[in-house]
């Protein structure tokens, strides 16, 4: 009886001991299965109450027309001695017959279109910061342009500083911009883009641009009276600014939807999305040539790999990836490693992309963001460059 009772008591206990690993085992179960069910819930809530951002997708190389792969010898470019150095070149302008960059050290230079050595240089006075000056623009007597720096808009003739645009401008009174970038002038008045308001919030600009919020606007300053107002408000990233052929309207590169939207000049309404003319890369510059316009991009795409396409569909999670201390510095890296070749490309007057000249030979740095046409030369930049390159216009017709 004693042996029978220790047999069942033995029973017992490897039942009991069995029960409670499998009750131990359940529990753990269900915790995973509650937060295997938890996980996708939420990301389908995140994404649900998220408004998305689906980018136009990128044009087709293979159907347009003409494509340029500049080589070293198929370009010249500015020499990098003391006195021809060209540090940083951000908007080109003609101007006086001479084509006019802004530099990343805080100079206008002057440089010949055709020997490309450096005819003049001056500094650009700061305020609370070195002087960047990024959009540049000539009325034929004065040139134009934005301090990014300080917040200002100046006027510069004959060695002297005007600044014609800053906080305390009438009308700035309820207007917060927080980064000139680009500008353009008709008759007397000069649109301005601000490509993010509140720069006190602590954001990067990886953030700025992988969030995609319209925070920016196209400010309207008149020379005549003085006044600033805002044009347009709730722009996304607005960047590069032209005037459209038509003197009706403006274009308007929104950077990080791949897209330049046109805007009536007078009430500042939408008036649609120019064409393909943004989706080969980040917008930054536009200019007008002889039959339609320029564009300069920060960051090329050509395909589905860019990140801004990745995490298209919920801009808030891309804003808390891209926020993150850990994941953050990764983004950044990732990003840089899938920067395509840098490129300029050229659009019809109805923004059809008809060419593309692609600069990796020749540039070390991925960005082409800026570009001119003077006569029978092509000029292009880059921020983060040295020097300025051009090329003949006509090698973009003969070669296929």
């Amino acid at each position: 009886s004693s042996g029978i009772n220790a047999e069942y008591g033995g029973i017992s206990f490897v039942a009991m001991s069995l029960y409670s690993k499998l009750r131990s085992l359940a529990r753990g179960t269900m915790k995973r299965n509650l937060i295997y069910f938890l996980i996708p819930l939420l990301a389908f809530l995140l994404v649900k109450h998220t408004t998305s951002t689906l980018l136009p997708p990128p044009a087709n190389l293979s159907t347009i027309p003409h494509t340029l792969h500049l080589t070293t010898n198929l370009v010249d470019t500015t020499s990098s001695d003391t006195t021809d150095r060209v540090l940083g070149a951000e908007s080109l302008v003609l101007h006086r017959g001479l084509v006019v960059t802004g530099t990343l050290d805080g100079y206008l230079v002057g440089l010949d279109p055709d020997s490309l050595h450096v005819q003049w240089r001056v500094e650009c006075p700061g305020q609370q910061h070195k002087c960047r000056v990024l959009g540049l623009r000539s009325d034929g007597v004065s040139l134009y342009g934005v301090d990014v720096g300080n917040g200002r808009v100046f006027r510069y003739s004959e060695g002297v500083f005007e600044w014609l645009v800053d906080r305390d401008t009438p009308g700035m009174e309820n207007i917060t911009p927080g980064f000139m970038n680009d500008l353009v002038l008709y008759r007397d008045v000069i649109f301005i883009t601000d490509s993010y308001k509140l720069l006190e919030d602590g954001r990067t600009m990886l953030q700025r641009f992988y969030s995609q919020k319209a925070e920016g606007m196209v400010l309207k300053y008149n020379v005549t009276t003085g006044i600033v107002s805002v044009l347009k408000d709730n722009v996304v990233l607005p960047n590069g600014i032209e005037l459209h052929r038509s003197n009706k309207s403006l274009l308007v590169a929104e950077g990080s939807m791949f897209r330049i939207i046109e805007i009536d000049i007078n009430t500042g309404e939408t008036l649609g999305v120019f064409s393909q003319s943004g989706t080969l890369g980040a917008v930054d510059n536009i200019r007008a040539s002889k039959t339609g316009y320029w564009i300069g991009v920060s960051t090329g795409r050509s395909n589905t790999r860019h990140f801004s396409d990745a995490f298209s569909w919920s801009p808030t999670l891309r804003s808390i990836l891209t926020s993150h201390p850990i994941t953050a510095p990764i983004l950044a890296s990732l990003t840089r490693k899938l920067a395509e070749e840098p490129r300029v490309y050229h659009v019809t007057q109805q923004g059809d992309i008809d060419h593309v000249v692609f600069g990796g030979e020749v540039c070390s740095v991925p960005v082409l963001s800026e570009v001119l046409e003077v006569g029978e030369w092509v000029f292009v930049g880059s921020p983060f460059g040295r020097g300025v390159v051009r090329f003949r216009s006509e090698l973009m017709y003969s070669v296929p």
